[in-house]
């Protein structure tokens, strides 16, 4: 039975939603990168002593004050209408699958429901379609919404409509890509507004103000994860590995810090990390700046040492997303690292949160793991 440490990222806080998406993102991993697995999977929850705003986010810029739109690659057309899912896919096949998709199963989870096994199967034959075929013959710019979601369903071998709604929620999840107050498209097109943007980067800041503090909070975080990580360790030797431990954005750094320094975080002595998988995470970034407790100074390119050791893991696989702000990457930085871009045409304000709600990373871990396995 494989055994699964989940740690989350910045600004999860305990309540309804919060369930929402644990129990979603635990049936994502059930029936996607784990299909067919018996699987264990241990949640350590820290949110409640990461950082709190003690004056109700006075501090944050509010008002509905916009700060200006600008253009990564150079292009500004406010004006432009949203593109059609077609357009999006003539550009990034994959990448329009995945937004697509994960807008659907984010509305799920909104509405507190899980995926039903037929919904399932047609996430995962989409993310397998898409890693096979990254420039469909029948994929059209000119094709409509409808037109493309009946061409995918061909292809997918599904005639039948999926519970999702999908024919009838594709508009609207095209609009949402490129939402001007939220999203960057393939166009490069962005607009940043500081009602949503702020509190995403003060819930990442504080976060990681508590934890880089040391004392008690910091240490309660660690105790946490620990006990789930010793568990998860006990079941592996009673013969259920393997073990993988996962970190979500801060989730990788508190979990890279607690590798490397075992003892320190009341780790088991003769824990063996199977594969370790850092997603939208900041490791890398938080080495340049020497913040860990392992870092050395000395360790700089062109030194005796150019590279800082890697945990105690027979595998580092770091996920990044290039949209994503508040991801970094690890290779280069780490001995034995492996970086895996994972481009989307999601926005700056809904990337970070929604790498677990793409087919595409479930069918990449799946095959990367299964590989593993043989």
């Amino acid at each position: 039975m494989v055994q699964l440490v989940f740690v989350h990222g910045v600004a999860n806080r305990a309540g309804p939603d919060f369930n929402k998406n644990r129990d979603l993102r635990d049936s994502l991993f059930r029936q996607g990168a784990f299909a067919g697995q018996p699987l264990d999977i241990e949640n350590p929850y820290w949110g409640d002593k990461g950082g709190s705003l003690v004056f109700g986010e006075l501090s944050l810029p509010r008002k509905g004050k916009q700060a200006a739109s600008f253009s990564l690659l150079g292009k500004q057309d406010q004006g432009a209408g949203a593109p059609t899912i077609a357009q999006i896919a003539a550009k990034d096949f994959g990448a329009a699958i995945d937004v697509l998709y994960a807008l659907l199963v984010e509305r799920a989870a909104e509405n507190g429901d899980s995926l039903e096994p037929a919904e399932m199967a047609e996430f995962m034959a989409a993310a397998a379609y898409a890693e096979a075929n990254p420039k469909p013959a029948w994929v059209d710019p000119d094709l409509s919404d409808d037109q493309f979601i009946k061409l995918l369903r061909q292809a997918l071998n599904r005639k039948k409509p999926a519970s999702y709604g999908l024919l009838d929620k594709v508009q609207e999840a095209a609009d949402a890509i490129v939402d001007s107050g939220r999203n960057l498209v393939a166009q490069g097109l962005v607009g940043l507004v500081r009602d949503k943007l702020n509190p995403l980067v003060a819930a990442f800041l504080g976060d990681v103000f508590v934890y880089l503090r040391d004392g008690d909070r910091r240490q309660a975080i660690r105790h946490r994860v620990a006990q789930s990580i010793a568990a998860a360790h006990g079941r592996k030797l009673a013969g259920g590995g393997p073990l993988i431990l996962a970190g979500h954005s801060l989730g990788g750094v508190i979990l890279y810090d607690m590798l490397t320094d075992p003892k320190g975080a009341g780790l088991p002595d003769d824990l063996q990390v199977d594969v370790f998988l850092t997603v939208g995470s900041q490791p890398g970034f938080f080495e340049e700046m020497k913040l860990f407790a392992a870092s050395d100074p000395a360790i700089v390119p062109g030194g005796a040492k150019a590279l800082a050791a890697k945990p105690s893991a027979t595998h580092w696989w770091n996920v990044y997303d290039p949209v994503d702000v508040i991801s970094f990457r690890c290779q280069g930085i780490f001995e034995g690292a492996e970086d895996f871009m994972f481009s989307s045409v999601g926005g700056v304000l809904d990337t970070h949160g929604s790498y677990f709600h793409r087919p595409r990373l479930h069918e990449r871990l799946r095959a990367r793991l299964a590989a593993l396995a043989k």
